[in-house]
């Protein structure tokens, strides 16, 4: 198998691309009107991530970065990577959230562009600019056939941040089919930061689908787990691309991808906004601080911090506090409790079974909006 990379010219022009030697006749040819073709279709996606829950009047840490995306068709859809939608699990005072989408294509200029579709099983998400009309590409019509095993195809992504984003490709093979959980199709090659979440296409200059990733439910722990798990190479070079290590794949067009584009899966509202908000830092309750807090049962959830101005301060609660029970129900960890503070709307009252100095009390708080 033969595997190489070009660089396409910040304007899209070819004169001064490089490339690797071609096995037949015009296959340069055919690889430079791919790429003048849809090289400006796949983007940078530049991102801001705030924290999930934050001290009032305060903003808090923030993290950027950038992720490859395509623009696909006539309305300003763009579709990426997932990985900056975490799961809502945890501590919210630890968990960061996207804020922010900018999409920055090499020519220059700042296109902001908004979420409004998140796929858990495909980790894809689809944002819409909000003027597509000024975005200087157009968006990608895809193939209505699928890639086969054997095919040779390129996978063209982004360059890094030394580079400008100028748009790349890789050369390489579709290595097999599988059909669970959903069709996709695996390669046998090393591919690049910033091409997952790109485009694939195939040297007659047809898109044929998305650079993604058939993501780990649980991650290898070592060399022997990623020898069983068959194709190293691609879970090697897949360990830097976000925060849910796995396979890059292709998805394509025909099928599930076309469904998603036509009409991307919303994204839960009660997930990202209406949340409340009590404004405690929470810790788990490990056997040293139950007995140390005097907490007789398994669960519970201790209090590290009361936020000033939050709910749980006028409510009375207190560091050392252990919350056992929300609305009666009793609190396993801190996943738990969260969840079912942040599912609940702002301006409930709830009554938390509390232990303090190891003698119990019920307090109600009203719950507030979280930012």
């Amino acid at each position: 198998m033969r595997n190489h990379s070009v660089t396409l010219a910040l304007a899209g022009v070819l004169a001064g691309a490089v490339l690797a030697p071609a096995a037949h006749a015009g296959e340069e040819a055919r690889i430079a009107r791919a790429l003048a073709r849809f090289g400006p279709s796949v983007v940078p996606v530049h991102y801001t991530l705030r924290l999930l829950e934050t001290p009032r009047g305060d903003q808090g840490d923030k993290v950027e970065g950038v992720m490859c995306g395509v623009l696909v068709g006539s309305d300003g859809l763009v579709v990426t990577m997932a990985d900056v939608f975490p799961d809502l699990e945890g501590d919210p005072r630890q968990i960061f959230v996207p804020v922010a989408f900018t999409i920055r294509p090499p020519g220059g200029g700042d296109h902001r562009a908004r979420a409004v579709g998140l796929d858990r099983a495909l980790n894809l998400a689809f944002l819409r600019l909000e003027r597509p009309e000024e975005f200087p590409a157009r968006g990608v019509t895809f193939a209505r056939r699928a890639p086969v095993p054997g095919e040779r195809v390129l996978l063209l992504g982004l360059l890094g941040e030394q580079h400008r984003r100028a748009p790349t490709f890789t050369e390489t093979r579709i290595a097999a089919v599988l059909n669970r959980p959903h069709t996709m199709f695996t390669v046998d090659t090393l591919v690049q930061d910033l091409t997952i979440g790109g485009l694939v296409v195939s040297l007659k200059g047809d898109a044929l689908g998305i650079v993604g990733e058939d993501t780990l439910v649980n991650p290898p722990a070592g060399p022997s787990d990623m020898a069983a798990a068959g194709n190293v190479l691609s879970l090697f070079s897949s360990l830097s691309q976000g925060q849910r290590p796995g396979y890059p794949v292709v998805f394509p067009y025909r099928g599930l991808l076309a469904e998603r584009l036509a009409s991307p899966p919303p994204i839960d509202e009660n997930e990202w906004s209406n949340r409340g908000w009590l404004g405690i830092i929470m810790q788990p309750l490990s056997r040293e601080l139950a007995d140390y807090w005097r907490v007789p049962g398994p669960g519970g959830v201790v209090i590290g911090a009361v936020l000033d101005g939050s709910p749980a301060e006028a409510a009375g609660l207190q560091v050392g506090d252990t919350i056992t029970a929300i609305d009666g129900r009793p609190v396993q960890d801190i996943g738990d409790l969260r969840v079912r503070i942040i599912t609940t709307s702002p301006g409930t009252s709830v009554a938390l079974d509390v232990l303090r100095n190891g003698q119990p009390l019920e307090v109600t708080a009203t719950l507030g909006a979280a930012d």
